[in-house]
């Protein structure tokens, strides 16, 4: 969800829970107002991945709110490209980058480990963040992911399925 709200909106919070019955991950914007504000309505909910911004070398966006554990993941969020090829940046463009790292990951698990307690533990948010938090470093408060440093095109299969299976082992 690209989006944020100063206060909770009860058709999205019913929404979130029917996702995560359904064992759908959700992940929300953080917020662009600094450490002015907190944390915006969805991504402080104990339901949703929440992500904040990182320039294309890891350092935070001034625009974060303030890391608040358990909501300091962060991505590229700065200078994405945008329609018309004019760059944008928010935690709203980050997000579907961090989304979107989230199902590649979903993929891998459905396709090449067999155990379908690590499909089902990476479908709640507690294990997605797990995987993502996994893949991250402690970076200026926030928890910088870089799944690059552990998958690469070097990396064999049985090296990412042991990272994957040692990340959803941990939660």
């Amino acid at each position: 969800m690209s989006f944020g709200f100063p206060d909770v909106l009860h058709d999205i919070q019913d929404a979130i829970s029917d996702a995560r019955k359904a064992r759908i991950v959700t992940f929300a914007a953080a917020r662009n107002d600094g450490g002015n504000e907190a944390i915006a309505f969805p991504a402080n909910e104990d339901d949703v991945i929440c992500i904040s911004s990182t320039d294309y070398r890891g350092n935070k966006s001034g625009f974060n709110p303030s890391p608040v554990e358990g909501q300091r993941l962060s991505i590229l969020g700065e200078c994405v490209p945008g329609r018309g090829g004019a760059p944008k940046s928010g935690t709203s463009f980050a997000t579907p980058i961090a989304a979107s790292l989230g199902a590649v990951i979903m993929g891998y698990i459905d396709c090449h480990l067999s155990d379908k307690k690590y499909t089902q533990k990476v479908r709640t948010r507690r294990g997605m963040q797990g995987v993502l938090e996994y893949f991250s470093q402690e970076r200026d408060g926030f928890k910088y992911i870089v799944p690059w440093r552990v998958l690469n095109h070097s990396t064999e299969q049985s090296r990412i399925s042991h990272h994957i299976l040692t990340a959803l082992e941990s939660v």
